[in-house]
């Protein structure tokens, strides 16, 4: 399974992030069309970088994602971006997840809203 679709379906499970964006979550930065508001979650993969040592190839990969959280306002953008930073803590894909990042809250005068942008070293294991 990719990161990306575990990711959605670790947000998707959670009642106390659910509850804060519904069903606007949405893979490769993007939101759904349909997504009818805000708060919202989305994410992507910026990079990946395979483990490896002198003896073998290594069985993990390390990928970087960035996942923001959109809203109207800094309180708002803030809670869903803590949601998921605490989803990530004990149950990441591949069992490990190093916060990299926490930018924001900022606020996109083009876009008019607030926006939380993370990154996240997320170890998976090679498929």
């Amino acid at each position: 399974m990719s990161v990306e679709s575990t990711l959605d379906a670790l947000f998707g499970a959670d009642a106390a992030l659910v509850a804060l964006v519904g069903a606007n979550r949405g893979v490769n930065g993007r939101l759904p069309k349909d997504c009818g508001g805000k708060p919202a979650l989305s994410w992507q993969r910026i990079g990946m970088v395979p483990t490896a040592d002198l003896t073998s190839g290594g069985d993990l990969d390390d990928v970087r994602v960035q996942i923001d959280a959109w809203a109207d306002t800094p309180e708002q953008a803030e809670a869903v971006a803590r949601r998921a930073r605490d989803l990530l803590a004990p149950a990441a894909p591949g069992g490990l997840a190093r916060l990299a990042t926490w930018d924001g809250p900022s606020f996109s005068i083009e876009d008019r809203i607030w926006r939380v942008r993370t990154d996240y070293f997320i170890w998976q294991e090679r498929n």
